[in-house]
């Protein structure tokens, strides 16, 4: 039996990867909520520079992090889940399977 490892996906997993950090400002207040500001990480799946890439966005193939504060390990850091083309397909939830599926969409491994 093959044991493959299982790292969670942390912002040091995405410093590694060399992504795109997106901050979002949320000026609208729900139900007494505080003003908040998040962000996401993207993973491009084609050669771009940042901040050519991050105004258009919506036409580059890219896999997309959830937001920070969506989850937590147990000593309160975020962990994220990388999504992929649609909210409808299964979130990565380990280092090993995001490498895996960029080799696969690309032929090139995610970092070097």
């Amino acid at each position: 039996m093959i044991t493959v490892p299982q790292t969670p996906i942390t912002e040091a997993s995405f410093r590694k990867w060399k992504c795109f950090k997106v901050d979002i400002k949320d000026d609208e207040i729900e139900e007494g909520e505080p003003v908040g500001e998040y962000w996401y990480w993207i993973i491009p799946l084609v050669d771009a520079d940042e901040s050519h890439f991050l105004k258009i966005e919506d036409y580059y193939p890219h896999m997309w992090s959830s937001e920070n504060g969506e989850f937590m390990d147990d000593e309160g850091n975020p962990v994220y889940s990388v999504f992929m083309f649609d909210d409808d397909l299964p979130a990565l939830t380990t280092e090993e399977e995001v490498e895996i599926v960029y080799q696969i969409l690309t032929k090139r491994e995610l970092y070097e």
